[in-house]
C-alpha cells in the first residue's frame, strides 16, 4: 500500500468490540509475513469511540477489523494497517468476575509494540499500544471483546514505555512468548489452567519488562 500523510490524530483511540470468529477469506493487509488465512487468526470489529455529550462525532461506527494470532495483532483500518506484538499483560492480574449467566468477565491491561504500519499509519511504526480490556468469556464458549486501544507514535505519551529503551528489556521482549487460549473447550492442555486471550511466558532467568 502506498505511503500517505501521517494519520491526523496522535494518539488514536479505538474500541475492539464484538464476538471473535475464526478468519475466513481474510484480506491481504499489505504487511510482510502476515497471512491471515493460515488458520490461526481470530477477528472482531474495530469501532470508533463515542465522545463526550455535545460532540458532533458520536457515530461509534465500525471502521475496520482486528485480527489476533501468533502473539501478534493486526488493525486493518481505512488508509492502512498496523502490525503489533504483545509485550506485557495477563488476564491473571485480576480475579474473574462472574456474569451471572455462567460466563465471566476478564479484566486486564496489555502493552504492545508496533512492528510495522502501512499507508497513513506508517509514522506509528515503532510506536505503542496500551490496551484496556474487559473480555467476556461467554457460557457458550464464545468470546465477546470490549477493549479500548490507545495507539501512539514512539515517545509521544506518558503511557508509552519502549521495548527498545534498554538492552535488558530488549532481551525480555525477544525471549518472551505470548500464549493465546480460548475460553472453553478449544483450549488445549498445553495452554495451562487459566482461560485467557493472552498470557506472557518468560523463560527462567529472564526478567519480564516492567
Amino acid at each position: 500500500m502506498a505511503q500517505g500523510k501521517p494519520a491526523p490524530n496522535d494518539p488514536i483511540v479505538l474500541l475492539l468490540k464484538g464476538i471473535y470468529h475464526p478468519v475466513v477469506n481474510g484480506p491481504d493487509v499489505g504487511l510482510p509475513g502476515v497471512d491471515l488465512n493460515d488458520g490461526t487468526w481470530r477477528t472482531t470489529e474495530i469501532h470508533t469511540v463515542r465522545r463526550v455529550p455535545g460532540s458532533t462525532n458520536q457515530d461509534n461506527a465500525v471502521v475496520g477489523n482486528f485480527y489476533v494470532g501468533h502473539g501478534k495483532a493486526v488493525y486493518d483500518l481505512p488508509g492502512g494497517a498496523i502490525l503489533m506484538h504483545f509485550t506485557a499483560g495477563s488476564f491473571g492480574e485480576n480475579p474473574p468476575i462472574p456474569d451471572g449467566q455462567g460466563g465471566r468477565f476478564l479484566e486486564a491491561t496489555f502493552e504492545l509494540t508496533i512492528l510495522d504500519a502501512t499507508g497513513i499509519y506508517s509514522p506509528y511504526t515503532g510506536g505503542h499500544n496500551h490496551m484496556v480490556d474487559r473480555f467476556h468469556a461467554l457460557a457458550n464458549g464464545q468470546s465477546d471483546e470490549n477493549c479500548y486501544c490507545i495507539i501512539s507514535v514512539a515517545g509521544s505519551l506518558p503511557l508509552w514505555w519502549s521495548s527498545h529503551s534498554n538492552s535488558a528489556i530488549d532481551l525480555n521482549v525477544q525471549h518472551a512468548r505470548v500464549v493465546f487460549c480460548s475460553p472453553k473447550a478449544e483450549r488445549s492442555p498445553a495452554d495451562g489452567p487459566d482461560r485467557c486471550l493472552a498470557r506472557i511466558e518468560v523463560p527462567s532467568g529472564v526478567t519480564p519488562p516492567t
